[in-house]
């Protein structure tokens, strides 16, 4: 594994010597007259819209979350403390939950990757990887920072740099795996390779799935939980309440083929929802909460209904532009108005 360099290293020392670490953990809440879960959840936390978290955490006394009473008491939820380093390209938020950690690595690149590493007792997870060599070799000096052994990756959508996990397994579902492989995982990754040229790892350097897994594993002492989608997956880390999908973006446009489609991503983000998840993670942007869910059901929701009354794809591009007009991927949402109106 490649070595630090010396700005990431004394970038890396200086980070943790300052103790770059912030911490709001929440302490307990008496139910008082006029609380709601909203309003509680939005004085505690700061985000009315995590009031699903607090319903999770309180389910063997709350019954109905429309129903809470004076005088009631309710945990509330720990956030995790938190802290940044930067990176010669790009930079790592570590979220320390105790016994398993989560490194963000945002590598700031032409695509806005962003890769994961879970941090157990005694070994490294990661998620994803970034796709081009300078985000690589930042990721790659990280994980060997950190002084544990990584044998193990799950890919899913960023299947580049193979030979910087040579060795290790790469766990991914058959369908996923088939996708990588000849399906339209290889495709996109292709395409991205023709486009940006050798310094995006694909071609000769995209990784293959090795190890094929499905539902509940243990792996490197963590459990995760695979949610097939077909060619993608969700995977569940529950010692910290959090699933990845490939791509959530709270107000970026999404890829949405067709009207099932829609039906399928509505069903995955309720199930969000209902799971109260503590943070949603995602290929392309920095971690998000239940906001960022409640935000894209709304999207999809509106999407559904200009599918169904708008007549060309002109017509439906112009419309979601008016009602979101500060969403950024603008190319996203041509492809969708492609596919629906072809």
């Amino acid at each position: 594994m490649k070595k630090l360099t010396k700005t990431a290293a004394l970038t890396l020392t200086l980070a943790l010597a300052a103790g770059s670490c912030t911490s709001a953990f929440a302490a307990g809440h008496t139910v008082k007259k006029g609380d709601n879960l909203y309003k509680i959840t939005k004085t505690q936390l700061g985000n009315g819209e995590r009031w699903n978290e607090i319903y999770q955490a309180n389910r063997s006394t709350i019954k109905n979350p429309n129903l809470i009473y004076a005088g009631q008491a309710l945990n509330l939820p720990d956030a995790p403390t938190t802290g940044t380093v930067r990176l010669d390209s790009g930079g790592v938020t570590v979220y320390h939950y105790g016994d398993v950690n989560l490194h963000v690595y945002n590598s700031e690149d032409a695509l806005g990757d962003v890769a994961y590493i879970v941090e157990g007792k005694d070994a490294l997870v990661g998620i994803e990887l970034p796709s081009f060599t300078a985000g690589l070799d930042a990721w790659k000096g990280y994980v060997q920072s950190l002084g544990k052994p990584m044998n193990d990756i799950f890919l899913d959508a960023h299947v580049t740099g193979v030979s910087y996990v040579s060795g290790m397994s790469i766990y991914g579902t058959q369908a996923a795996k088939d996708a990588i492989a000849s399906g339209s995982t290889l495709a996109t990754t292709d395409g991205l390779y023709q486009t940006f040229g050798s310094d995006f790892h694909g071609g000769n350097d995209m990784a293959q799935v090795n190890t094929v897994v499905s539902g509940k594993v243990t792996v490197g002492g963590i459990e995760f939980n695979i949610l097939d989608h077909g060619d993608t997956y969700d995977l569940e880390i529950p010692a910290i309440n959090v699933v990845y999908p490939h791509m959530l973006g709270k107000t970026t446009h999404s890829i949405m083929p067709t009207v099932a489609a829609m039906d399928a991503m509505l069903d995955t983000l309720h199930d969000y929802q209902n799971k109260g998840y503590a943070m949603v993670l995602s290929g392309h942007s920095t971690p998000e909460g239940q906001d960022a869910v409640a935000e894209k059901i709304a999207y999809v929701q509106k999407a559904k209904e200009f599918a169904a009354s708008c007549t060309s794809a002109e017509d439906f591009t112009a419309a979601m532009k008016a009602t979101f007009p500060n969403y950024a991927g603008d190319n996203y949402l041509e492809m969708t108005a492609g596919y629906l109106f072809q």
